[in-house]
């Protein structure tokens, strides 16, 4: 009789201990102050967003909206440089690209128009110094044509950042030719579906051409998946999608020390890195925070250093982005997850 009340005490409190740790773990952070962090930045984010937080292989927080919960699918606009910039990576780590290549090499129409030292690294960090402009093409090749026949070379290449669609576009078609498929579909093989992305895609409703640089329409925790994958070194659920070096590569700074930048507002102060922006940096200028803010909205980023994913995702563009306000609510999500690791 006393063993099998021992046996008793002994499964209670093993549910006592459970129930205990569950508390523990479900109160490690204190996300109470976020949502009126949110309802007050509604100016700014507009009435209809998803905020999501991922750390330690989950969401540790979700805050939807009515009428737009985390699978509403909406333009994300200049976020989709990131996709297109990791689409980009895979074919370096299969050996089919070099980032130093020359886009001539590929794109021989670059030559005859004195664009013959542009290479796919000055493409992904906007150093190309092709001016800015997309006209209204039927395809990403005829699009990335008129980048070499009719748009000047306004800088020399790789003396002035300039933010544009421009270089992402050619990067994007090179990868076309190398592959003889379209972007839609090598997108979506190698970056889209890996990731578990279900609903995001580049497809123009309204019939023009392919837009790798701001196409992009997705959910939020579509996007968060991308943002794990980055933040796990190009892990995503047990696959490889990047190399370690490729997703390591993404992060540093592209930009050299008084170099002459273009920036958008919402991003002034920012480095600029490959897809993305190096939002926080330590003191030797290595990315701590790397960010992709769509400009109008939507803006995501990885915290390597405090090892969590975030995104902040809005229906419609709402004007461009504060600044502040995004930066605000990153700084209260830093204090509540904690201080940097120490590495």
């Amino acid at each position: 009789m006393s063993v099998k009340l021992n046996d008793n005490c002994r499964k209670v409190l093993c549910l006592l201990s459970f129930m205990l740790l569950l508390q523990v773990v479900n109160a490690q952070y204190d996300f109470s102050g976020l949502e009126k962090k949110l309802e007050a930045a509604k100016g700014d984010i507009g009435k209809s967003y998803v905020c999501l937080i991922y750390k330690d292989g989950k969401v540790i927080y979700k805050k939807e909206t009515e009428g737009f919960d985390t699978r509403a699918q909406a333009s994300i606009g200049y976020a989709s440089k990131w996709l297109t910039a990791a689409l980009v990576m895979t074919f370096v780590d299969q050996g089919k690209l070099s980032l130093d290549d020359k886009v001539s090499t590929y794109i021989p129409i670059f030559v005859p128009y004195n664009k013959k030292f542009v290479t796919i690294r000055h493409c992904l960090s906007d150093l190309t110094g092709i001016q800015p402009g997309d006209g209204s093409p039927a395809s990403l090749e005829e699009m990335v044509n008129n980048y070499a026949s009719k748009r000047d070379i306004v800088t020399n290449t790789g003396t002035a950042f300039s933010y544009s669609n421009v270089g992402i576009n050619i990067a994007a078609r090179v990868c076309e030719i190398i592959s003889k498929r379209g972007f839609e579909q090598l997108i979506n093989d190698k970056i889209i579906r890996p990731c578990g992305m279900r609903n995001t895609s580049f497809f123009n409703n309204s019939g023009g051409s392919v837009n790798p640089a701001s196409g992009g329409n997705s959910t939020a925790s579509d996007y968060l998946n991308f943002l794990a994958m980055i933040l796990n070194k190009g892990m995503f659920n047990g696959k490889r999608i990047l190399s370690e070096a490729s997703v390591e590569e993404m992060m540093k700074p592209q930009i050299p020390t008084g170099i002459s930048k273009t920036s958008p507002k919402p991003v002034e102060g920012f480095n600029y890195a490959t897809g993305c922006w190096i939002q926080e940096a330590d003191a030797e200028g290595k990315a701590i925070t790397v960010s992709a803010p769509g400009m109008f909205g939507t803006w995501p980023w990885v915290d390597i250093c405090r090892n969590y994913a975030a995104i902040v995702f809005v229906k419609s563009n709402n004007g461009e982005s504060n600044k502040l306000t995004y930066t605000s609510l990153k700084s209260f999500i830093d204090n509540v997850v904690g201080e940097c690791a120490k590495k």
